[in-house]
């Protein structure tokens, strides 16, 4: 007879996970790494475009405004109001 004292594991099972589940695949990682590297790309290329669109918004702000107040002398220049 052997008198082996018995180890219990000093973190609980998990209760819903199987106790046969496999093991993740081998390329699981690259895969998450490859999403999240396209995640950050896409939120680069979204940010950049917000960059560009409010550029374009103030430029065309500018614009009318320059356009109003050339409109404004072109009237007091002709008398008209």
């Amino acid at each position: 007879m052997s008198s082996k004292p018995e180890i219990k594991p000093a973190i609980a099972p998990n209760p819903a996970a199987p106790a046969d589940a496999a093991p993740p695949p081998p390329h699981d990682a690259m895969r998450r790494l490859q999403i999240g590297i396209a995640g950050v790309l896409t939120v680069l290329l979204l940010v950049g475009m917000a960059g560009l669109i409010g550029d374009r918004a103030r430029e065309r702000a500018a614009a009318v405004r320059r356009a109003r107040k050339m409109e404004r002398k072109r009237m007091e220049r002709d008398g008209i109001k």
